[in-house]
């Protein structure tokens, strides 16, 4: 059972039913660490930051700061290896993002830094990494054009299995 359905109670309330062991790792617990979020940003050649991501990443920090009752910090993907992270007990889950496209488009892989053109629309979904034991966990949603609908339910649901530890 990876995904069931997804359930709301109001507008931002939406979280996923999920087989919590596909997830994220059975001892999952960020109440005492710091999570990373891969920023949801792509710069064009000159270094500006696609203003339509800007807008969505502006969103994402909103909706982390009224729900996420722990510390976190988002970070651009290529700086997960500075020494500033180098503690992967203390710095042991990232929340990242993958792009997915069809046919007809411009694509950007955030972990090569290139962009590949294919021929449709694009989407984007999240999931939890385990950077202490390099592995990735099954995204809760479908990928979505929004990312903000997608990361939503995805910190939400995060937030509920911290609150069901004990």
């Amino acid at each position: 059972m990876t995904i069931v359905g997804m359930s709301s109670f109001k507008g931002d309330d939406k979280v996923y039913n999920v087989d919590r062991d596909k997830f994220v790792p059975t001892d999952f617990d960020t109440r005492n660490g710091v999570l990373l979020i891969q920023d949801f940003m792509i710069y064009n050649r000159q270094g500006k930051a696609n203003g339509n991501f800007k807008k969505a990443n502006d969103k994402m920090k909103a909706h982390m700061a009224e729900v996420y009752p722990y510390k976190y910090e988002f970070v651009d993907e290529k700086n997960l290896n500075d020494s500033k992270y180098a503690d992967k007990d203390k710095y042991r889950y990232v929340i990242m993002w993958t792009n997915y496209v069809s046919a007809g488009q411009t694509k950007y892989n955030p972990s090569s830094g290139s962009f590949s053109t294919s021929s449709s629309s694009s989407s984007n979904s999240f999931h939890v990494y385990d950077r202490k034991n390099n592995k990735h966990y099954l995204t809760g949603g479908y990928p979505t054009a929004y990312a903000i609908k997608n990361f939503i339910p995805t910190i939400n649901t995060i937030v509920k299995l911290l609150k069901e530890l004990k």
